[in-house]
């Protein structure tokens, strides 16, 4: 399998703007492909939050995170930077993991 990462500096990624590619990394060697909104999901899970919670303690509208997860669902390259910024904060959770699934779970804040 192939992925692509996003050079965080590129100016579509500062700005918020859809990437370019598909962000996707291979789960270890043996499993499903693992996506943004599976890595979401994932910290929601740990959480134990549902994607109207998430919303609530990131300051968006009550239903973003549900209507960006099921966008991601559809579309896995459609994702905005700047709403993964404000979920991975309250997760607890680094912006790189979430779109790339590499280094620690944890946020970079920590």
């Amino acid at each position: 399998m192939v992925t692509r990462t996003v050079d965080a500096s590129s100016k579509s990624v500062k700005h918020g703007l859809p990437f370019g590619h598909t962000l996707a990394c291979h789960a270890g060697s043996v499993g499903p492909v693992d996506t943004i909104a599976a890595r979401i999901r994932r910290a929601l899970e740990a959480k134990g939050w549902s994607a109207r919670e998430l919303s609530r303690q990131a300051g968006l509208a009550e239903s973003q995170v549900g209507n960006t997860l099921a966008r991601l669902d559809k579309h896995p390259d459609a994702v905005e930077l700047t709403t993964l910024r404000k979920i991975s904060g309250p997760l607890g959770v680094s912006v790189d993991w979430l779109v790339t699934g590499r280094d620690d779970l944890r946020s970079e804040e920590h």
